[in-house]
């Protein structure tokens, strides 16, 4: 009986990697010239770890918000944190705690004074760990 559980666990996690790995190709590679872009490290997790969401940002001198979430159907994480135009920083880090088991957009949205603003969308799962349960 453990056996069989074990690898419908397994199975689970291999069906997922291949599900990333085809999502991954659907992604354009990064351009020096994108005005936002979002990572999350890792991209594959163990429920109730936590994750870093690494975002770049375009200096601009319009800047005015950076937003940042974590967002599944049973989990919501995120922040703003207000900009200096083109004297913010333009590596930002940010930390979520304790995901449980699902799928995650991760988004980050940099706003602007002229009302504009840019969005970076990745994606990421979170699978059962040893004590989930």
């Amino acid at each position: 009986m453990h056996v069989q559980r074990r690898s419908g666990h397994v199975k689970r996690i291999l069906a997922t990697l291949v599900f990333l790995s085809v999502l991954g190709m659907a992604d354009p590679p990064a351009n020096a010239e994108e005005v936002i872009s979002v990572s999350v490290w890792p991209t594959i997790g163990l429920s109730h770890g936590d994750v870093q969401v690494k975002v770049v940002l375009e200096r601009n001198a319009e800047n005015r918000s950076l937003i940042w979430e974590v967002d599944s159907p049973l989990y919501y994480r995120g922040s703003t944190v207000q900009l200096d135009g083109e004297a913010s920083p333009k590596v930002w880090v940010f930390v979520a705690h304790d995901l449980p088991e699902g799928e995650f957009d991760v988004r980050a949205i940099v706003k602007r004074s002229n009302n504009k603003e840019s969005m970076a969308l990745t994606r990421m799962v979170v699978l059962a760990g040893r004590n989930s349960r």
